[in-house]
């Protein structure tokens, strides 16, 4: 999962304009046998992940539950884990920012 969450972020981080991703180019990085879906074990290689999680991943995202993420269901487990990240992100900029706040002298204690 996480390294899924880099390699989407990589790409991501590499392009102009962010989320303008272009979701086929990304699905045909996990998509092995170019059938235009991607399988549990297609994730779990991928991602370098157990088999177990990838199927996990896959049920959550498996909106027509045919067994494969097709890229409407790839595109949405990707804006998940770009979600994800940015609220990380944005989560430790607020933490930053309290700190910086209640530490007016930047001495690294709280005053």
């Amino acid at each position: 999962f996480e390294d899924l969450k880099s390699q989407i972020l990589e790409q991501q981080s590499s392009s102009k304009v962010a989320n303008t991703m272009n979701v086929h180019d990304t699905m045909q990085s996990f998509d092995h046998n170019q059938d235009n879906r991607v399988s549990a074990e297609e994730l779990a290689i991928a991602c370098n992940i157990p088999m177990q999680q990838a199927q996990q991943l896959l049920a959550q995202h498996d909106a027509d539950g045919d067994g494969f993420l097709d890229p409407t269901e790839f595109e949405q487990l990707k804006q998940h884990i770009l979600l994800q990240q940015r609220n990380k992100a944005s989560q430790a900029l607020q933490h930053e920012t309290e700190h910086h706040q209640v530490d007016s002298n930047a001495d690294g204690f709280i005053d």
